[in-house]
């Protein structure tokens, strides 16, 4: 991984990096039913990151990323895994993008984060199927923050906060518009 920061100012700071990874023996494992794990001989991963962070004055920040995500693989038996993703790997979106606007102050903490996913596709290896797309997606959330006392927080939590209907892994759909809170004390 090779990167670069540059301070423009003391408002906006980016960061512009590379990555390359060249993995032997990579195991790639299904993490749903049918459970189902297969050896490539080599995978390489490689992209771009992007970072940005922009204060727009002493309680308010935004921050954007993006990652373009590469891979490839070589040495699947191709009559084990015909219709198997032959030259990518499972869950490897090509895009990632994210933007969060940020409030502090000393009592309240505020966290809109917006994150986008881009399609993709995972195999059903070891058992001759079929290459499932997974579509991509984007998705809000906020977090709010009251400092009570020195040691005393509590949080409000709103996930996917308009209801999308996504998935991470193909055929298990992940939780809807979810609420929770939080409260933290600390010792």
């Amino acid at each position: 991984e090779l990167s670069q920061t540059h301070k423009f100012n003391d408002n906006f700071t980016t960061r512009v990096g590379g990555f390359y990874q060249d993995i032997n023996d990579y195991i790639n494992f299904r993490h749903v039913y049918p459970f189902k794990c297969y050896n490539i001989d080599n995978a390489k991963i490689w992209g771009l990151e992007w970072e940005n962070s922009f204060k727009l004055d002493n309680h308010n920040s935004l921050h954007l990323n993006y990652t373009n995500l590469h891979t490839s693989k070589s040495g699947v038996r191709k009559l084990e895994f015909r219709r198997v993703l032959f030259r990518s790997l499972d869950y490897s979106p090509r895009h990632k993008l994210g933007l969060s606007y940020m409030y502090d102050n000393k009592f309240w903490h505020v966290r809109y984060d917006i994150n986008y996913i881009s399609d993709q596709q995972e195999s059903d290896a070891g058992t001759g199927g079929t290459v499932n797309h997974i579509g991509g997606y984007t998705i809000h959330n906020l977090a709010v923050t009251r400092a009570l006392t020195k040691n005393t927080d509590i949080s409000l939590f709103l996930d996917n906060i308009f209801n999308k209907e996504y998935m991470e892994q193909y055929g298990y759909p992940m939780p809807g518009r979810l609420f929770s809170a939080a409260v933290m004390f600390k010792f």
